[in-house]
């Protein structure tokens, strides 16, 4: 069912639709007389389906530990073992890197932070660089992106 549904969406303008289940696809389905059903779920859920939402799903890892436990995050590395380093708030698989300011970030494993950069409140995920000098805020480093200028906020990322 659902593949009819996206093939009838993906006919329409891309104006015309974001491509986001709660946005698009189950309002369709309702409007159109679809048996939808909804499930409850226990424990953790986010929707995480816009950049500014995964970033703040990573950021509620830090300010909310026991909702997620880390022991139960997906690993990108199996033996990767996030952990929370307090009081600076980074969830890293290793000790954070020597001589650079980080403060509530998480860090990919494989991620580099060099000497001198400045990292708050941003995800630096696998293979990404940040560059000596280099200031993120409230931002996410892509995979295996090198990171030489600094940036603020998610607008920067468009």
């Amino acid at each position: 069912m659902l593949e009819k549904v996206l093939a009838t969406l993906a006919g329409q303008p891309d104006e015309d639709w974001q491509h986001d289940i709660s946005r698009d696809i189950l309002p369709f389905m309702i409007s159109e007389g679809f048996h939808v059903q909804a499930f409850p779920v226990s424990g953790y859920w986010a929707d995480i389906g816009t950049v500014e939402r995964y970033l703040l799903g990573h950021l509620d890892l830090i300010r909310s530990p026991d909702a997620l436990p880390l022991g139960d995050v997906p690993r990108t590395l199996p033996e990767a073992r996030p952990e929370l380093v307090s009081p600076i708030g980074v969830i890293s698989s290793g000790p954070p890197p020597a001589g650079v300011h980080l403060r509530e970030s998480v860090l990919y494993p494989g991620s580099v932070i060099e000497a001198g950069a400045w990292v708050e409140r941003s995800v630096v995920l696998p293979g990404a660089r940040v560059g000596a000098g280099v200031r993120l805020e409230e931002t996410v480093a892509l995979a295996d992106e090198n990171v030489t200028q600094s940036r603020a906020g998610l607008a920067a990322l468009a």
